[in-house]
């Protein structure tokens, strides 16, 4: 039986751990935090996800039915206009369900569900001499540790270098009202700040909604204060919003924190990293999900990819046999996971993140035609699409008179 070490606790390690348990490997987990004290803990990330990689999940039995029932069916995206920006204000509808649920719920499940299914945990926090003295009793080594840390083991690839290299600050809350929400994510654009998300959860206390406030850190939200308490953490995003939107303020104007720890602060810069690092002792890792690839915030795909490289790890690893797990298998591994993340990481973000007027026509052509709306939401769940449509001015404007019968909708 192969032996493969997996360093993190995240939704790539977890994931990958449970599904090679399945397979029959011998997985040992390397994680700093306990079940319980993850579950009770603060709150450290975020995250929602869309109809493939939930699938991948129902096919493990890893979908956390009993503890996070809800699904979302629809997006509603919305720009009050700006300049020369026009307005939209319209909902797409997904193909399949997309989730959100608490980091805090669904990682402390899935450790405690991973040590039932016989994984072995080992509560430590890792460095780099610890995996070199440890490499040797593995036959693969994977380190799926988040953006920070052992992250910096995996230099930059500049080959694949992302275009947005600006540091975004992700401020968010779980929370509950007295109004009774709209079952469905919404993102409004907030020109001088970033963007504002509402999203249906389930957090470690029940259903409630996650409110998300992100931008660049050269925005209002760059000031954000180091030492705050939850409480204000909440009011100093209520009072961005009061200034921003009084539609989305009265919404939550009333909100209570689900507990204590439910609120953080992340940041985050988009970039892409070489898949193996070399340990002083001159062995080979490979890192997995996030440590290896960051997108912009606004994509909404670091579970997704997470979900996605954990898969392609499987496969890859499956397809090994009894061969080695040597650098040309950790390159191999990487390169068919960016052959599905290559789109929001680098054209596809840039042509959502700056918008063309083609494309710009068509989010306002959304208003009036359903398909345009459905097809940019489900464009989340299969990025490649957008490749199809939205990338250049030429393609957008080719879809925009195959909808409308017009290539603009600029009058003249």
């Amino acid at each position: 039986m192969r032996k493969i070490l997996i360093v993190g606790g995240g939704q790539a390690g977890l994931q990958l751990g449970l599904t090679l348990l399945h397979h029959e490997y011998d997985v040992t987990l390397m994680t700093a935090r306990t079940s319980e004290e993850i579950r009770n803990g603060r709150a450290v990330s975020l995250q929602v996800q869309f109809h493939n990689a939930l699938r991948f999940e129902h096919e493990y039995g890893l979908h956390l039915d009993e503890v996070a029932p809800d699904s979302v069916g629809t997006f509603r995206y919305a720009f009050a206009g700006a300049d020369d920006i026009p307005a939209f204000d319209w909902t797409g509808r997904f193909n399949g369900p997309a989730q959100s649920v608490d980091e805090r719920l669904k990682m402390s499940t899935w450790q405690e569900m991973f040590e039932e299914r016989g994984g072995k945990v080992i509560i430590h926090p890792v460095t780099s001499s610890d995996l070199d003295a440890m490499a040797h009793m593995f036959d693969l080594v994977v380190v799926a540790a988040g953006h920070s840390g052992l992250a910096e083991m995996f230099p930059a690839n500049h080959a694949r270098t992302l275009h947005q290299e600006t540091t975004y600050a992700s401020v968010f809350a779980y929370a509950r009202t007295s109004i009774e929400q709209p079952h469905r994510i919404e993102v409004h654009m907030l020109p001088d700040l970033g963007f504002l998300a509402t999203i249906p959860t389930t957090s470690v206390t029940g259903p409630c909604e996650l409110l998300l406030l992100c931008g660049p850190t050269s925005g209002p939200l760059g000031s954000w204060p180091q030492r705050i308490r939850p409480r204000e953490h909440l009011d100093l995003m209520l009072s961005m919003l009061k200034e921003r939107s009084t539609e989305q303020y009265e919404r939550f104007h009333d909100a209570e924190l689900v507990d204590a720890r439910s609120v953080a602060v992340d940041y985050s810069q988009p970039v892409v990293r070489h898949p193996v690092a070399t340990l002083p002792s001159g062995g080979k890792i490979m890192g997995l999900g996030d440590t290896v690839l960051v997108c912009h915030p606004h994509m909404a795909q670091d579970a997704d990819n997470a979900t996605k490289s954990a898969e392609i790890a499987l496969k890859n690893i499956l397809e090994q046999g009894d061969r080695p797990f040597d650098e040309d298998f950790m390159l191999r591994t990487f390169d068919g996971f960016w052959e599905y993340a290559r789109f929001m990481a680098g054209h596809v973000n840039d042509a959502l993140m700056a918008p063309a007027p083609a494309l710009l026509e068509l989010l306002v052509a959304a208003n009036t035609h359903q398909e345009i709306a459905d097809r940019y939401v489900n464009g989340f769940d299969d990025p490649s699409d957008f490749d199809e449509w939205a990338t250049s001015e030429e393609k957008a404007r080719d879809y925009l008179e195959k909808v409308t019968g017009s290539r603009t909708l600029q009058p003249g």
